[in-house]
């Protein structure tokens, strides 16, 4: 079985979730994921991983709805080997992407119109957002070699992320909220992207098999307890119990 076909099968049986995960129940985040199948220990922070993509990838895998946090798995390979010295390339795309992509369409979105409570916190809440990145940039505008240091490199990440939460929060419909988390993804894409062709994701085959088996106990433990459900049901139909007849 090829490695791209063993990975397919293991996202069907994995779930993504908010905060670090437990992988003995299956459960993990995308960056927990990427350093399982790196071979590293359990945690959010895979020394295989790019710090940008990092800061970026952990605020909207545990904001998302589940839904489409699932649509993620398949960048926890594509993470391993990004810690390569381009993030400076990434910092940029996602600056780039904030200016050209998101700020206007948070334009339209998010037009200072009375739409009741809840919606103008929402609205606060991205315009506060929105202010913070766009301070930031701005500061760093004409600067050379800005994007070369590692703490702003990672606080634009971070600052995209929250940008893009709040927004799909924020939204008072739900196919404008999906815009802002497909964007999440599709930047997420693009990050993973830079430096791909040269990238070697190496997956570690001993711990891929020590998930596989260990999904497949709970598989196997899941369906003999649903069958032991089945019977103890046809059993009470059969045979009430006494405190059924009470």
């Amino acid at each position: 079985m090829t490695v791209d076909l063993r990975l397919e099968q293991l996202y069907q049986r994995v779930e993504l979730v908010k905060g670090i995960g437990d992988p003995r129940l299956g459960k993990l985040c995308i960056m927990s994921f990427a350093a399982l199948l790196s071979g590293e220990a359990h945690c959010d922070s895979p020394s295989v991983a790019s710090p940008v993509i990092r800061r970026f990838a952990i605020p909207i895998n545990d904001r998302m709805p589940a839904s489409f946090r699932q649509r993620l798995k398949p960048f926890a390979p594509r993470i391993i080997g990004t810690r390569d010295r381009l993030d400076a390339l990434r910092a940029e795309a996602l600056a780039t992407a904030v200016r050209d992509e998101i700020v206007p369409r948070m334009h339209a979105d998010f037009r200072p119109v009375s739409k009741g409570v809840a919606w103008l916190y929402g609205f606060r809440e991205v315009r506060e957002a929105a202010r913070t990145l766009v301070d930031l940039l701005d500061a760093t505008s004409g600067v050379h070699g800005i994007f070369e240091v590692p703490e702003l490199q990672i606080e634009i990440a971070a600052a995209t992320a929250e940008l893009l939460t709040r927004g799909a929060r924020a939204a008072s419909q739900a196919d404008t909220a999906a815009w802002y988390w497909n964007k999440a993804i599709d930047l997420l894409d693009r990050l993973c992207d830079i430096g791909g062709e040269r990238a070697e994701p190496r997956i570690d085959a001993i711990r891929v098999a020590w998930l596989e088996a260990v999904l497949a106990r709970r598989e196997r433990l899941a369906r003999h307890t649903a069958l032991a459900n089945r019977a103890l049901e046809r059993l009470r139909q059969l045979l009430p119990l006494r405190s059924d007849a009470a």
